[in-house]
């Protein structure tokens, strides 16, 4: 299909692309209930044991909505990211990545202690609570993608649906297309991932959950782009 459309109010913004998910408004926990009752439903969605039809995916499809977009933009979406999750090996893995859309708390908890910082319900945790937590995302995600001892693919597929995914949508000009794929590249999505992977529990969780979450990774990825561009220009000389 190519590039197809602009979705989203701002061309070329990946956080925004995204802001009008669903899935953005409901909680970690709330997810992962949804997730353990559909789970089998929404891998025998397709028309055959290999394939996933997300329009079929009950529960799922509602969360997947997103406002921001059009009918025919909303069409295309849905078309894309279902030709995205049959390219996966392990479906369940992906249904596991979209976790990282969800929200750590509720805001209406927020609201009820005014000591509470709005933007941060898990910084206010005293540290065994934190660690608590922390414990029971890990342990919910390795449950949800049925992984032995690491959730690596969990998050390597998030980084992938939430950059390169968007890209055609966001970028009909073809140097601009080619130069965002180069900042998405394989490389430097996996250099980031190498960098993150490193952080103890409580910081790699509050990366990946953070509301601006695909801001920051864009961020990320713009910074390895960069150091790489210059380091490969000073071997040059």
């Amino acid at each position: 299909m190519g590039a197809v459309c602009a979705c989203g109010p701002e061309k070329g913004d990946i956080s925004s692309f995204w802001r009008g998910l669903e899935l953005r408004k409901i909680t970690f926990e709330s997810y992962f209930r949804i997730y353990e009752k559909n789970q089998m439903n929404w891998l025998n969605s397709g028309d055959n044991n290999h394939s996933i039809d997300l329009i079929k995916c009950n529960e799922l499809n509602k969360l997947l909505h997103n406002s921001d977009f059009t009918a025919t933009e909303r069409e295309t979406y849905i078309e894309k990211l279902n030709e995205f999750v049959n390219k996966q090996s392990d479906k369940l893995t992906f249904f596991t990545s979209l976790s990282f859309f969800t929200k750590l708390n509720n805001d209406d908890e927020l609201q009820k202690d005014k000591t509470i910082e709005k933007h941060s319900f898990i910084e206010s945790l005293r540290n065994i609570e934190k660690t608590k937590n922390f414990d029971f995302i890990f342990d919910s995600l390795l449950k949800m993608a049925i992984k032995k001892n690491e959730h690596e693919d969990v998050t390597k597929i998030f980084i992938e649906l939430i950059t390169v995914f968007p890209a055609t949508f966001l970028y009909t000009n073809k140097k601009q297309l080619g130069e965002i794929n180069s900042v998405y590249s394989t490389f430097n999505r996996e250099q980031l991932f190498n960098q993150i992977k490193m952080y103890n529990k409580q910081k790699f969780y509050e990366y990946m959950f953070n509301k601006d979450n695909v801001s920051i990774i864009h961020n990320d990825l713009m910074k390895i782009h960069s150091n790489f561009e210059v380091g490969e220009i000073i071997k040059k000389k």
